[in-house]
C-alpha cells in the first residue's frame, strides 16, 4: 500500500546505540574494538520482490521462516547420501496447486539429479579446490513458473577423532585464526565478506 510504483520511493531507516538495543547492550556501544561505538545500520540491506508463491529467503531471526536446506548426509569417492527440504510459501488468500521442481547440476550445466512435487498450500499469512553443484529449485502455479531460487552446495562428511578432522575420509589439518570481533553481535552468522 506503500509504494508508489513507476515513482521515485525513498526508504527511511532510523538506527541508535543507546542503552537497551541490542547492539549497544551490554557494553557494546563502549567498545570500539567490537565497532559498535557509533551506531548505525551494522549490515547489508536488501529489497526483494517476489511472487505471493515463492521460496522464502534464508532469514529465520528476523523473518522466523526459512526457505531452503539441503546438506550431506554420508559421503565417499563412490556415493553420497543427500538430504533436500525446501518450503514455499503461499502469501495469497486462496489455497495454490503447486509444484516444486528441484534439480542437482554439475560444474559443466549437467542435471545429475532432479525430482518434483505436487502440494496444495494453504496461504499463510578442505583439501583442494571444493566441487561445487548447483540446487536449482522452480515453483509452478498452474503451470507457470513463480519463482526459482539458485543456490551453490558441497557434498561433505565432516567428522573428527581426538586429534583431525576428517573431510570425506581425508584428514584436514586446520589453520587459522577466529577473528570473530570483526563482526560483533552477530552470533554464529557470518557475513558474506
Amino acid at each position: 500500500d506503500y509504494i508508489k510504483w513507476n515513482e521515485e520511493n525513498q526508504i527511511a531507516v532510523r538506527v541508535s546505540n543507546s542503552k537497551g538495543t541490542f547492539f549497544a547492550w551490554p557494553g557494546f556501544g563502549e567498545n570500539e574494538g567490537f565497532g559498535q561505538a557509533m551506531g548505525g545500520i551494522a549490515a547489508s540491506v536488501y529489497l526483494h520482490k517476489k511472487n505471493k508463491v515463492h521460496i522464502p529467503y534464508n532469514s529465520y531471526t528476523p523473518l522466523k521462516k526459512w526457505g531452503t536446506y539441503f546438506g550431506t548426509v554420508s559421503a565417499n569417492p563412490q556415493k553420497a547420501v543427500m538430504r533436500f527440504q525446501t518450503n514455499v510459501e503461499n502469501a495469497t488468500d486462496e489455497e495454490q496447486s503447486v509444484e516444486l521442481r528441484t534439480k542437482l547440476i554439475d560444474k559443466k550445466g549437467r542435471t545429475v539429479l532432479s525430482f518434483s512435487d505436487v502440494e496444495e498450500i494453504a496461504p499463510v499469512g578442505c583439501s583442494g579446490e571444493p566441487y561445487l553443484y548447483t540446487v536449482s529449485n522452480q515453483v509452478y502455479v498452474n503451470g507457470k513458473l513463480t519463482d526459482t531460487k539458485n543456490e551453490r552446495c558441497g557434498i561433505r562428511e565432516i567428522t573428527w577423532d581426538e586429534d583431525y578432522c576428517y573431510v570425506n575420509g581425508e584428514k584436514c589439518i586446520l589453520r587459522g585464526f577466529g577473528n570473530r570481533n570483526t563482526y560483533p553481535g552477530l552470533g554464529s552468522a557470518v557475513p558474506v565478506s
